[in-house]
């Protein structure tokens, strides 16, 4: 009983220590590494399935000056409440993810240019709703790029949607 007690208790710690691997720790959704392997495993499937692949780079404007004037607790709330927002508009197969300190990605697989775009508009008004109620001067910075059967490879791929979005 003991040992099975252990081995239970065990596995309960290695799958909290693998979410943790994956997800980032403020925002619950996925970190960069967790984005770069479902990156590639769904750049192999457009490859296989011919379909096309939305990559949306949001970058937070103005985020310091929140942490500075208002501080870090209300910058960490604005970045679960962008988190937030950006899950709230894409399907449960799509993945998003906290980048970096302030940037977050999003991969939508097998949807068309016009739905790409109703749903990066959706988002950048959701977002900015949030902003002005709670009154943070925040705005963003987002890159759509759509591939259909491209050459490029995934990071080639990442690289332009982070260009778009400067």
């Amino acid at each position: 009983i003991t040992v099975s007690l252990l081995i239970s208790n065990l596995r309960s710690h290695v799958n909290a220590e693998r979410l943790l691997a994956r997800n980032d720790h403020l925002t619950g959704i996925a970190n960069s590494r967790s984005f770069f392997e479902y990156a590639n495993r769904t750049f192999q499937n457009i490859k296989k399935f011919k379909y096309n692949i939305t990559i949306i780079y949001i970058d937070l404007d103005n985020f310091k000056q929140v942490n500075d004037s208002m501080g870090h607790k209300t910058g960490d709330r604005l970045l679960q409440t962008v988190a937030m927002c950006i899950k709230n508009n894409i399907r449960q197969t799509d993945l998003a993810a906290r980048i970096g300190g302030d940037e977050f990605a999003v991969i939508i697989p097998g949807i068309d240019e016009h739905r790409s775009e109703e749903i990066t508009e959706l988002m950048q008004q959701s977002l900015l709703d949030e902003m002005k109620k709670n009154e943070w001067p925040v705005t963003f910075s987002i890159g759509l790029a759509i591939f259909k059967n491209s050459s490029m490879s995934i990071n080639e791929m990442i690289q332009r949607a982070d260009e778009l979005m400067y």
